[in-house]
């Protein structure tokens, strides 16, 4: 039997300080204060359905409008927990993505 627990970590490296993040020195101007040009998004899924709305839609749009990060990368392993899938392979392709970045 497939043993299907675990516990999902995320963590977010980008702080949401105004001091330290982006400015609003004029009225609907600003801009963001942040160094990076690209930002990379990885995760895992245990089945197939993987809506990029959902966290990866959200730090993307945080990442754009405050940060001014434009150029947003997603990698993603999905599909571990099905039955059969082979997740050596599935993660090994997804290193072998972030490898090729």
């Amino acid at each position: 039997m497939k043993s299907c627990i675990f516990r999902p970590t995320a963590s977010i490296f980008l702080t949401r300080s105004v001091i330290v993040t982006y400015r609003h020195d004029l009225p609907l101007h600003g801009g963001g204060l942040c160094a990076a040009e690209r930002l990379y998004y990885v995760t895992t899924a245990g089945g197939a359905f993987f809506p990029e709305e959902y966290g990866f839609g959200y730090v993307r749009a945080l990442a754009e409008s405050f940060y001014g990060i434009k150029d947003c990368r997603l990698i993603k392993a999905v599909g571990l927990d099905i039955w059969g899938a082979d997740e050596e392979k599935i993660l090994a392709d997804c290193e072998n993505e972030i490898a090729s970045l």
